[in-house]
C-alpha cells in the first residue's frame, strides 16, 4: 500500500483518526525531510503556514506529533507534485551517496 493510498483511507472518529493523521502525515514528511530547504519550498507553496503556528505544525509533523488536518491536506497535495516534478533542491538530495 502505497503512503497516499494510506491517507486516503477512511476517516475514523475520535483518537484513532487522530494517530491516523499523525501517522499519514509524518510519512509524507519523511520523503522530503532529508532536502536542504523543503520547508521554504513549501512556504512558497502554501503561505498559509509561512507564519510562527505553521513553523511550529511542521516542527511536530517532522518528529510525528502533528495531526493537523489542513497541514494533511496540504501535504497530500504538495508531495506528489515534488515527486512528479523532481526539482533541483529534491533530485540533489537524493542523488548523495551515503558511505
Amino acid at each position: 500500500m502505497s503512503q497516499i493510498d494510506f491517507i486516503k483511507r477512511s476517516a475514523r472518529p475520535g483518537k484513532q483518526a487522530r494517530n491516523e493523521r499523525r501517522a499519514a502525515v509524518y510519512a509524507l514528511t519523511k520523503i522530503v525531510k532529508g532536502n536542504r530547504s523543503w520547508r521554504a519550498r513549501f512556504f512558497e507553496s502554501y503561505p498559509e503556514f509561512d507564519n510562527a503556528e505553521g513553523s511550529l505544525i511542521l516542527t511536530y509533523a517532522v518528529r510525528g506529533r502533528a495531526d493537523d488536518p489542513r497541514l494533511l491536506e496540504a501535504l497530500t497535495e504538495w508531495i506528489p507534485k515534488i515527486q512528479a516534478e523532481q526539482p533541483d533542491w529534491f533530485v540533489k538530495q537524493l542523488s548523495v551517496d551515503v558511505p
